[in-house]
């Protein structure tokens, strides 16, 4: 990719990429988070545990 773009752009598509990859694993995370949440019982301690979960993040 580097000889392809030249090495500026490569580098910038390579921090774009990276700072794809975080976010899609912020929303998985996320997502996980919210799952878990909803097969616990009472409301309160799984939106405890979703606020938590996103804080650590």
């Amino acid at each position: 990719m580097n000889k392809q773009l030249g090495e500026p752009w490569a580098s910038e598509v390579e921090r774009c990429r990276d700072e794809l990859v975080e976010v899609a694993r912020f929303g998985l995370e996320l997502l996980l988070a919210e799952r878990r949440a909803r097969r616990e019982r009472p409301a309160k301690e799984a939106k405890k545990r979703v606020v938590a979960t996103v804080r650590a993040l």
